[in-house]
């Protein structure tokens, strides 16, 4: 019986010698990025390239230990009650490594930045305390965070920030109710979502500074007053059968808003506030959902009366591409390129199409609108758009009036630009920092690009569209995000076959010289 339990302890211990051979071990820790203290019970996640996912809860020292991985590359990440992953290069929250069979890596480090908070109150028009009042932190991505309502003193307080800089935005409750009926001579008060200090638009708002562990407070946002005014129309075009339209409004800085028409295809919006606005309706009829085309509304201070919605139903686009120049033909054994459409006033993808052999492709059931024309891969660009005998440049294709009968031409263009340089601190070269490529025209179909540099500070863009952009460059271990730094921009502009040299100094940027090969 000795004898069988020694067999089986030998077995066991070899089997787990040989499990260990053929797997790896992280051990690392986690500290607060701004004390350089351990945090205990933080929970780290390990990643690999499958679905499985590894973790374990730091020690009293914020030490953590994973075995059993197999061989590959992981990501870690931590999380902790008051403490956010900081953005590492190219944004992404989260630590590197690689292992092989039998490591066991006790090198890593992760470093969680403590969260801010701000606070201040909420006054109206008179100066008195704003009771009820939704207040938001905003990046240049959209809301960060909330707290609810103010109380009765208008005092509120926004937890949970990451270090940045925010626009602190106040909305106060509002019931899309017609104004009140009153024969004192008086009118009803309305007031509108109101950003730091006392502006209506978040281009004017005042950023607000949050640092890593630290409380913003005294922060004062005065609300404005409007009359309350209405948008108020009709939908046209409803198909035989088709069932009641619903109307959509997005502002443009994406408020929205929804109501439904009446049978006779009128509507309203009331107490909506100033801003520019797409109106669509939309609505089903034999199965087929259908809409109008986004129709542009600016609400000030009087009514917006008589808007026409007209649903047109979706048809098949036919088009075929030319070439501006060799380059932007498709190379010998390369995959075909395809056409996509995205619908511009609701930035999302719509259909694509692969372009033939004979240059031509098709498109079924596209709804009206406008579009940015896309290519698959982006190795070349459309510089003209041809609707008929109409030609406009840019890639933007109306289809205001619906897609029936209209056959489009596209004209692309190899001319693609690059940008480069380097990157320095001020100990030389910044290694990892990274470089970000924005398009001031983010409407027209482009895109931000991001990259890191390397060992030797320099940094590279190629494949890039003619037009005009804004470089941004930051360090690896800068916490904010580079919407934060955009008041450290050099602007640009990337002409057809340009080869742009931009170099870029940290922390601050500033024009060291621009030149073209």
């Amino acid at each position: 019986m000795a004898r069988n339990s020694a067999l089986v302890s030998t077995v066991l211990a070899a089997a787990a010698l040989a499990f260990g051979q053929n797997t790896a071990s992280l051990e690392g820790t986690v500290t607060n990025s701004v004390s350089g203290e351990p945090l205990a019970r933080a929970h780290v996640v390990v990643r690999g390239t499958g679905t499985a996912r590894y973790g374990a809860i730091t020690n009293a020292t914020g030490k953590f230990s994973v075995a059993g991985l197999p061989q590959g590359n992981y990501t870690i990440q931590a999380e902790h009650v008051g403490f956010a992953m900081p953005a590492g290069v190219g944004g992404v929250s989260a630590v590197s490594a690689m292992v092989r069979a039998g490591d066991v890596r006790s090198d890593v480090k992760v470093k969680l930045v403590p969260l801010g908070s701000i606070a201040g109150r909420v006054l109206n028009a008179d100066g008195e305390p704003a009771e009820w009042v939704r207040v938001s932190a905003e990046n240049d991505n959209g809301a960060a965070g909330y707290d609810g309502t103010t109380d009765d003193r208008g005092e509120f307080r926004i937890g949970g920030l990451r270090p940045g800089r925010y626009r602190v935005k106040a909305s106060p409750q509002s019931i899309p109710m017609p104004p009140e009926i009153r024969s004192d001579g008086t009118t009803e008060t309305h007031y509108i979502a109101t950003y730091h200090p006392n502006v209506i638009t978040a281009k004017e708002a005042t950023r607000v500074t949050v640092q890593a562990g630290n409380e913003r407070s005294g922060v004062e946002i005065r609300l404005w007053k409007k009359p309350v005014v209405r948008v108020s129309g009709a939908v046209s075009g409803m198909p035989a059968g088709g069932a009641n339209s619903q109307i959509e409004l997005i502002r443009d800085d994406t408020s929205f808003a929804a109501a439904a028409a009446k049978p006779d295809g009128s509507f309203t919006f009331w107490r909506l506030d100033p801003g520019k606005y797409t109106a669509t309706a939309y609505c089903v009829a034999g199965g087929q959902r259908m809409r109008s085309a986004a129709v542009e509304i600016e609400v000030g201070d009087a009514n917006v009366d008589q808007v026409d919605l007209r649903i047109i139903p979706p048809a098949d686009l036919a088009g075929q591409v030319l070439y501006d120049d060799e380059e932007a033909k498709p190379k010998p054994n390369a995959s075909p390129r395809k056409v996509t459409l995205e619908d511009l006033d609701k930035m999302i993808s719509v259909q694509a199409a692969e372009i033939g052999p004979d240059d031509r492709f098709q498109m079924k059931n596209i709804p009206p609108g406008r579009y940015t024309v896309r290519l698959s891969p982006e190795t070349a660009f459309v510089r003209t758009v041809r609707l008929g005998s109409s030609e406009t440049e840019g890639r933007v294709l109306n289809l205001h009036n619906g897609a029936s009968g209209i056959s489009a031409t596209l004209k692309l263009s190899g001319a693609l630009g690059s940008v480069a340089g380097v990157v320095t601190a001020d100990k030389g070269p910044a290694v990892n920092a990274r470089v970000a490529l924005i398009p001031e025209n983010a409407g027209a179909g482009f895109v931000t690009t991001v990259t890191a540099t390397t060992a030797d500070g320099s940094y590279l863009f190629e494949g890039i569209l003619p037009g005009r952009y804004k470089l941004i460059a930051v360090s690896a271990d800068d916490d904010k995000s580079l919407e934060d730094h955009t008041d450290e921009v050099e602007h640009i502009e990337v002409q057809p076959r340009d080869r742009l040299m931009q170099d870029l100094v940290l922390p601050s940027l500033f024009n060291i010289g621009v030149r073209k090969k």
